[in-house]
Formats: structure tokens, C-alpha cells, sequence
């Protein structure tokens, strides 16, 4: 299985690329219509982006949905120590 005759296929649209694409850890996908934040759906060829599951994310909606909170401030924990 595998190989360099297999097509490459979209992370987000399961749809064969035949264009451009951008890659974000292990996945392809689609340069124009699908390289995008899998929760609020912004461009992210010119932002930061991050993975989780497969699935693209902003900043704000990745920390929003897998970041926890300080209970006193309502910060977004981001390191620990």
C-alpha cells in the first residue's frame, strides 16, 4: 500500500488534489478551498495553524476548544511551570 502513484487525497474533503496544496503535519489539503479553520472556516494560509485530530484550527477557536482556563484570571493556560 502506498506509493508514488497513489493520489493524494484532501484531509478535510476526502476529494483526490490535483492543484496546489499546503500540508499540515501528516495531511494534504486543498491550497484554496479547503486549508481553512475547521470551526470558523478563516483562511489560514496566513496565519498560525494548528492541528488537532486531523482537523485545522485558528488560534482562537483552537484554544477556545482545547485550552483550559485559569479558574482565577479566565486566562488561557498555555504553559506550565
Amino acid at each position: 500500500m502506498g506509493g508514488e502513484d497513489d493520489p493524494r487525497m484532501c484531509g478535510r474533503c476526502g476529494e483526490e488534489i490535483t492543484g496546489r496544496a499546503l500540508k499540515a503535519k501528516e495531511f494534504l489539503f486543498h491550497e484554496d478551498k479547503c486549508f481553512k479553520c475547521f470551526t470558523c472556516n478563516i483562511d489560514l494560509r496566513e496565519i498560525s495553524v494548528f492541528e488537532k485530530e486531523g482537523k485545522l484550527y485558528c488560534d482562537k477557536d483552537y484554544k477556545a476548544n482545547f485550552v483550559p482556563k485559569c479558574a482565577k484570571c479566565s486566562e488561557y493556560i498555555t504553559e506550565v511551570g
